[in-house]
């Protein structure tokens, strides 16, 4: 079943947006405009987040051992149920989901 369907968020897959071989900083281009929240299993993004981008996007990072659709649909379900999710601004942090566990790094002030 869509993650969408579970979490009342709007989901949409990078391929649909651009060109398959789309480069870091056109994806966080395209985030900017659409004001798109970046799910992702690269670990690039979140250093982009802490070195450059911090506060201007927001980066949900999986560091899953179990990275099929199945796992990182499940793990991202569980995480959109929960009251965490809901305290944060998504669009402005880098939210880091482990096996076991969830880091926020919110914005600057």
């Amino acid at each position: 079943m869509p993650l969408s369907k579970f979490t009342g968020f709007d989901f949409v897959h990078i391929t649909f947006l651009a060109k398959p071989q789309i480069s870091d900083e056109e994806v966080i281009a395209i985030a900017k405009k659409q004001k798109r929240v970046i799910i992702t299993h690269d670990l690039d993004y979140g250093e982009i987040y802490y070195l450059k981008e911090q506060g201007k996007i927001g980066v949900i990072q999986l560091r899953l051992s179990d990275q099929t659709s199945k796992s990182t649909q499940e793990r991202l379900t569980h995480f959109f149920k929960s009251k965490k999710s809901k305290d944060i601004s998504l669009n402005k942090s880098l939210v880091t989901i482990s096996d076991k566990k969830v880091r926020v790094f919110p914005e600057k002030n």
